[in-house]
């Protein structure tokens, strides 16, 4: 064999290598991402899906609320999902009105597409504001899972616009690392009352009175 047609072997050889360990790169970045972005949404359904499947009964035990707790009163439910919550709320002789930021929700009649930091609700409308798994759950996830510390402001924010809105406010789940930081880290304590349950991680919030 002649020395060029060898060094022509060698060099399609080579070039031929090149080209599979360049595929498996391709192939494994591509598999990576795929892997990265279902465990993306796994965890993004994990950590803001939850209002939209949570029974009726549930909301009320996380929140430690009773069915008479309810009855006669008009509750604004943050993060209503898919309005659920709001059937059964009526069914007990409660006003219910939801919102969600998220458009094209199957919700409850009457619901209000807005943010919570914003409602838009004259004062004291309301005599309950509740949050379950909804948006002060993930102004904290911002905080801790994606670092960051931007969403202290808003989680502030929606407390104010809960306790304008309406008389108490109730949430769950509210993490005893968040509460701390909460508390040390806003003016929110100089007009509300906070009674924080660390064990079962409920927390209510109302006005002090004047």
């Amino acid at each position: 064999m002649s020395p060029a047609l060898l060094l022509w072997q060698k060099l399609y050889s080579a070039s031929c290598l090149f080209w599979v360990m360049g595929s498996i790169g391709r192939i494994r970045k591509f598999i990576g991402g795929a892997i990265a972005k279902a465990a993306r949404q796994r965890r993004e359904t994990h950590l803001y899906g939850k209002t939209y499947n949570y029974p009726p009964k549930v909301i009320l035990r996380d929140l430690r609320l009773s069915e008479n707790s309810l009855r006669g009163k008009k509750i604004l439910h943050l993060g209503e999902g898919d309005g659920s919550f709001g059937e059964y709320c009526k069914s007990l002789g409660a006003e219910y009105v939801g919102l969600d930021a998220k458009k094209g929700l199957k919700r409850a009649r009457g619901g209000i597409v807005a943010e919570a930091e914003n409602i838009p609700l004259s004062a004291q409308t309301v005599d309950l504001v509740i949050d379950h798994y909804g948006p002060l759950f993930n102004a904290q996830n911002k905080i801790f899972i994606e670092k960051n510390s931007h969403y202290l402001a808003n989680a502030e924010q929606i407390i104010r616009e809960a306790l304008r809105a309406g008389k108490t406010f109730f949430a769950y789940p509210v993490k005893p690392i968040f509460m701390e930081l909460l508390l040390e880290n806003s003016g929110l304590k100089t007009n509300f009352l906070f009674s924080y349950d660390r064990k079962k991680e409920t927390l209510r919030v109302e006005a002090k009175a004047q």
